[in-house]
């Protein structure tokens, strides 16, 4: 998938969440850019915890929509490039992900 600028007005936050099953650890990358492609600002934070890729994926909408919150942008695109939290998002597939879902949901 190749990255395109938001439409006007827009800012869109592109979010990553990766898991080391070695160190158990998992991290998360947050770039915001502009209509025009330009950087606006990013955030990243690793923490020490077992997860599935999934979960991180899931936590790191979660923490996308609070910085969002915390910047004060009002119109956003925020995106992420995990197939499966991506279906689990839109369908509602991922039933023992639900309670999660519903906390990024009422964020």
């Amino acid at each position: 998938m190749k990255w395109s600028c938001p439409p006007r007005g827009y800012i869109k936050v592109n979010v990553d969440g990766a898991f080391d099953l070695n160190n158990l650890t998992r991290g998360v990358g947050m770039v915001a850019r502009d209509e025009h492609g330009k950087f606006v600002a990013g955030r990243r934070f690793k923490c020490a915890g077992s997860f599935f890729q999934i979960t991180t994926e899931l936590i790191a909408i979660g923490v996308a929509v609070q910085w969002v919150e915390e910047e004060g942008w009002s119109k956003v695109i925020i995106e992420l490039d995990a197939h499966t939290t991506v279906c689990g998002v839109l369908d509602l597939i991922g039933l023992s992900y639900a309670p999660l879902l519903q906390m990024i949901l009422d964020t």
